[in-house]
């Protein structure tokens, strides 16, 4: 794939406008080690640098379908390419997919969706086979090239994702990750969501001088919110799960660890909450047409709109489907945009 240019719109406009969330689709199955990625022109793509490619999901369900969400710039032209790569180590082999560059344009979008298809080189289907094929490969970056001639040079870097700082302690930190909900005996699955809390928390302190013979200077604790279920159905981010005790006791665990010279992070699940959160519990009482909480998820009227699907309380023939979490429900996905 030869590189061009990704050209967005002035520094300006930019900031005015959202980005565009682009989804990229294909499917392709691969051999064991082997992974698709995203790959093209502009920082946020790797500048066509394999060992920078934008690594896709794979669907543990069908194992060949890939899929990658990403914040485009708006009003820019972005070409892209799909590579197969054979490994983790940076210098791994890859296999580009075949055919001319890609082209997308992110106009007033709020959302995309690309599906696209990936085809062996020498394949009878294989894109590289067109007649047009060959233009393509010309015009593709032509037109790239040419809309960025339109654009300050200054506001094309504004593709480049946000540079997001991390701590100077976390680089040469040695974690320990801890799953609350798990790490303690006797945890019930399921939040029952009334009587007192229980301070499971407090076992935590029996692990003080084992942390601290690993040489452990941090912890990620996974989901130690108020939730449904596993924790990472959230129903209430100002409360440490029943489960597990409450803040008070929290304050006391961090402040002790902290004494120890161990640093904490928490998991912040922020991408969807549980169905007993009060924005979708208010939801399920009124509907979406007259709840204040519609726009906090994605949601629709018919069944086939989203994965997930609530019936409104009372009212046997009435109910909205919802967005859910990778396509799982229940959690239902937060709107973000």
């Amino acid at each position: 794939a030869a590189g061009s240019q990704v050209a967005a719109a002035p520094a300006g406009r930019q900031r005015a406008e959202r980005a565009v969330a682009v989804r990229f689709s294909v499917r392709r199955r691969v051999a064991f080690g082997e992974y698709l990625c995203v790959s093209g022109a502009g920082a946020l793509l790797g500048d066509w640098d394999p060992a920078r490619a934008l690594p896709m999901d794979c669907d543990p369900e069908t194992g060949m379908d890939w899929s990658l969400e990403l914040m485009l710039p708006p009003y820019a032209l972005t070409e892209y390419k799909y590579v197969t790569k054979q490994g983790w180590d940076p210098g791994a082999n890859v296999i580009w997919q075949a055919g001319p560059n890609s082209l997308i344009a992110t106009n007033f979008h709020v959302r995309m969706s690309i599906v696209d298809r990936w085809e062996e080189e020498g394949s009878p289907a294989c894109p590289t086979n067109h007649p047009l094929a060959e233009a393509a490969c010309l015009a593709t970056p032509a037109a790239a090239a040419a809309f960025a001639d339109q654009v300050p040079a200054a506001s094309q870097a504004q593709a480049s994702p946000e540079h997001v700082a991390i701590p100077a302690w976390a680089e040469d930190a040695v974690f320990y990750a801890i799953y609350p909900l798990g790490f303690f005996e006797q945890c019930p699955p399921v939040n029952a969501h009334d009587g007192p809390p229980v301070p499971r928390l407090e076992g935590l302190r029996r692990y003080y001088g084992y942390f601290k013979k690993l040489g452990i200077s941090a912890i990620y604790f996974s989901p130690l919110f108020e939730s449904d279920t596993h924790g990472y159905d959230t129903t209430n981010y100002l409360e440490v799960d029943r489960r597990l005790g409450d803040v008070a006791l929290f304050r006391e665990i961090l402040a002790e660890l902290h004494g120890l010279g161990i640093r904490v992070v928490l998991d912040g699940v922020f991408n969807h909450t549980g169905r007993s959160h009060p924005a979708f519990r208010d939801l399920r009482e009124k509907g979406a047409q007259r709840s204040a909480y519609s726009d906090w998820y994605h949601v629709g009227a018919r069944e086939a709109d989203y994965p997930g699907w609530c019936r409104v309380d009372g009212e046997q023939d009435k109910g909205f489907s919802y967005d859910c979490w990778e396509g799982h429900a229940p959690p239902p996905r937060l709107n973000l945009e």
